[in-house]
């Protein structure tokens, strides 16, 4: 295992074994072992205004990328799907992806907004790119500024780009048919 891979080993276990409150300290304490960038940008307990209390449990990195580009309807559908088969966990949002929802390339070009990372070529976890800063939201946990490499490791090793633009007739059909 790379020293890489070891350190997205340890945020893994830093943002899993304990409440979102605790994550910040732990992925901060990594830092004196494997120099880092990453910032948590959202804290449950926060009342500094410069720590925003953005915190949401309810909300994956899915929603958290997406909430600003699919039209309100559009996340509702999204939500009730999701609701309506609690089971179907990342599943929705592979099928999304597999069937062309967004068109994604390799290679970051200027206008990219959502980063989606692979685990073994199904898509494991979705990130914001803007002015080359990336911000996602690591589970149902914080929000964090970080380094294209500096999240966990079951996020994968192959990453795609998207400028963002949603097909909403793939979206559409794929939400009606989730069961």
């Amino acid at each position: 295992m790379t020293t890489l891979d070891q350190f997205r080993q340890k945020l893994e276990e830093a943002t899993n074994k304990s409440h979102p409150r605790e994550h910040g300290k732990n992925v901060d304490e990594l830092r004196d072992i494997y120099p880092h960038n990453i910032v948590c940008i959202s804290n449950p307990l926060s009342t500094d205004n410069l720590m925003p209390r953005i915190y949401n449990p309810t909300e994956d990195c899915f929603i958290y990328v997406f909430k600003d580009i699919l039209s309100p309807e559009m996340l509702k559908s999204f939500l009730d799907a999701y609701e309506r088969n609690e089971k179907l966990d990342s599943r929705i949002e592979y099928r999304l992806i597999s069937e062309g929802f967004i068109d994604l390339h390799k290679g970051q070009n200027e206008n990219d907004i959502v980063i989606v990372y692979f685990n073994n070529s199904n898509p494991a976890h979705f990130a914001k790119i803007a002015n080359n800063i990336i911000t996602s939201k690591w589970g149902r946990g914080n929000v964090w500024r970080h380094g294209l490499w500096e999240v966990p490791l079951s996020y994968g090793d192959e990453v795609m780009y998207s400028n963002g633009r949603i097909k909403e007739s793939i979206f559409e059909e794929v939400i009606r048919t989730i069961v």
